[in-house]
């Protein structure tokens, strides 16, 4: 319903691109997560102190696999409508970008004014895991941006860019996971909300081992940020 009240009335639905939006912060005091080692070592990861950070605003269009990105020392009204000038203009015309955003102080809908192309859908308070960007930023920061250390912004800008990269370069990889975290999700509700088992969820969903499913569940628990 939401979509539908925040899209112009003379388009069709089968003509509206719904965007996945979020803003992350990556910068000197970095996390530091797992690495290889010889068997039997204790390897040490540096942990800076510093205070330089960039934030990144992605973007994610699941059904086309198209992206839009930007980075800014700071994060504010202005670099929002940045950010949804980039989504406007690959929006392909005769069609229109409903983006689906937080509550943050920044994602009002007046940003989104200047453009005839787009709208803003926002979720639910406390609901990160409704947006499947959070699992972006984990995917990021586990395979590309932990465990390093930055001399200042515009290394942060560099390797941020460079990771951003890495990850859209595979579309089929940026649909499946957008895809794979709705349908950890759906597991996730009807399991909570039903006496359905484990078993019968895995085989509606295709998944022919129940171990697989259980074990991307607690991943994905796990993963889902806190708020």
């Amino acid at each position: 319903m939401e979509t539908i009240l925040h899209t112009p009335g003379h388009l069709p639905l089968d003509r509206v691109d719904v965007w996945f939006q979020d803003e992350a912060r990556f910068g000197q005091q970095n996390q530091t997560s797992r690495i290889w080692a010889a068997k039997g070592s204790r390897p040490r990861v540096v942990k800076q102190q510093q205070f330089d950070y960039g934030y990144l605003f992605g973007a994610v269009c699941p059904s086309n696999g198209n992206t839009q990105a930007l980075i800014s020392p700071l994060v504010n009204k202005e670099v929002m409508k940045q950010h949804l000038k980039l989504i406007s203009e690959t929006t392909e015309l005769g069609r229109h970008a409903v983006v689906v955003v937080d509550g943050a102080g920044w994602h009002t809908f007046d940003t989104a004014s200047p453009f005839t192309n787009v709208s803003l859908v926002k979720l639910p308070a406390y609901s990160p895991e409704l947006n499947p960007m959070e699992q972006v930023w984990q995917w990021l920061r586990q395979r590309c941006l932990s465990n390093r250390v930055f001399r200042g912004y515009e290394e942060i800008v560099e390797q941020v860019s460079r990771a951003w990269n890495t990850f859209i370069a595979d579309v089929e990889r940026v649909i499946r996971r957008f895809i794979f975290h709705y349908r950890l999700e759906y597991a996730k509700n009807v399991l909570l909300r039903s006496d359905a088992k484990l078993e019968a969820v895995a085989k509606r969903m295709g998944i022919n081992s129940e171990k697989f499913l259980s074990e991307y569940l607690v991943k994905h628990l796990n993963s889902t940020p806190l708020r």
